[in-house]
């Protein structure tokens, strides 16, 4: 291993571009894609500081890079705060070296202290379990095609256009809804004006609105992600009285909701939402106690177990299977009660 040093890209703005060059180079990118519009959450200025890499200290050359976007995750007025990672790299002809161990411990070193859960997406199961990331979060999945979703939605008369492009009335409809009807029934990403306005600059993501008589919007989604999420719906708002139509519109297609609410979809299949990670022990205990309406509480956790009381009764398994046994797929039915489903949309995982 040659000598190498650790930092961000807020210090070292100079050497963004072959981050990102070596980002998409690990992802496979292909043109017109751009990560840093996909993942605009994580690759924003504001973030630049939460983008981590290890660099040689004879060349300059990035070869590794590990981003973070912390968010607090809503759930019934209240908040935790969770650390999300992405753009996870090693430039391939550096791989099996150790720089990726390296950077993932001085990350998850830096924030742990800081957040309840880390989550993460990506292909490499085994890899990240031994950085004690575990799937979890039950996700439910329409098998529905594109080509009778466009059909369905040409006969609702939906419109299809950019965040960007919404009027200042249009956009604040939008907010109400996520805010109002989203956030009443899922545990969401909290979205301050700035977080929007990053959501503006993902480009390669789509947003249909529906109207009633009026010009109200009562039902907007997001679709596409760039080179991620093609033809998913990832975030679908409604108001109450339009589910029975929206979904069975939307279900045609590809079209994601936690698994709560899989009874919606006529035909699905159960998929994991994430990968998670044990944060800080008394933030992610203070969590599961409120979530859980008190009927939970983390009793102690020791290296991969972790002991709880459940309505009086003690026990002790490991952080893997509580997870499972919390959030699912297929929770533990004495649980499924507690709290909101976790839900994060694909316009803030990274």
């Amino acid at each position: 291993m040659e000598k190498y040093k650790i930092s961000n890209l807020s210090i070292h703005q100079d050497k963004t571009p072959q981050t990102i060059a070596l980002i998409e180079r690990c992802f496979q990118y292909k043109k017109p894609n751009h990560f840093e519009i996909d993942f605009a959450p994580l690759m924003n200025r504001q973030n630049l500081n939460n983008c981590h890499i290890l660099f040689s200290e004879a060349t300059g050359k990035v070869l590794s890079h590990i981003g973070v976007n912390v968010r607090s995750l809503i759930f019934q007025d209240k908040k935790v705060p969770i650390a999300q990672l992405g753009g996870i790299c090693v430039a391939p002809e550096y791989q099996g070296k150790g720089y990726l161990k390296t950077l993932m411990n001085h990350v998850l070193k830096s924030y742990t202290k800081n957040v309840g859960m880390f989550f993460l997406w990506g292909d490499l199961v085994e890899l990240y379990r031994k950085f004690e990331f575990y799937l979890a979060i039950g996700l439910a999945e329409s098998r529905g095609n594109t080509k009778a979703l466009k059909a369905a939605l040409e006969e609702y008369e939906f419109e299809k256009t950019l965040y960007k492009n919404l009027s200042v009335e249009d956009q604040k409809q939008i907010h109400n809804i996520y805010k109002n009807i989203l956030s009443k029934k899922y545990a969401l990403l909290h979205r301050n004006p700035g977080h929007w306005e990053t959501i503006a600059r993902m480009t390669s993501t789509d947003l249909y609105l529906l109207r009633d008589q009026n010009g109200i919007i009562v039902c907007y989604f997001f679709t596409n992600k760039g080179q991620d999420l093609t033809n998913v719906i990832h975030e679908v708002g409604y108001f109450p009285s339009y589910e029975d139509v929206i979904i069975q519109c939307l279900s045609k297609g590809t079209l994601w909701l936690p698994e709560k609410e899989k009874h919606l979809l006529p035909d699905h299949s159960l998929k994991y939402m994430a990968m998670v990670r044990l944060g800080d022990h008394k933030i992610f205990s203070h969590f599961i106690q409120e979530w859980s309406h008190g009927e939970l509480s983390i009793r102690g956790i020791d290296g991969k177990n972790i002991s709880f009381r459940h309505k009086g009764e003690s026990y002790t398994d490991t952080i893997e299977t509580f997870f499972l046994l919390l959030f699912g797929p297929s929770p533990l039915p004495e649980f499924r009660e507690y709290g909101r489903p976790l839900f994060i949309s694909g316009l803030d995982s990274i």
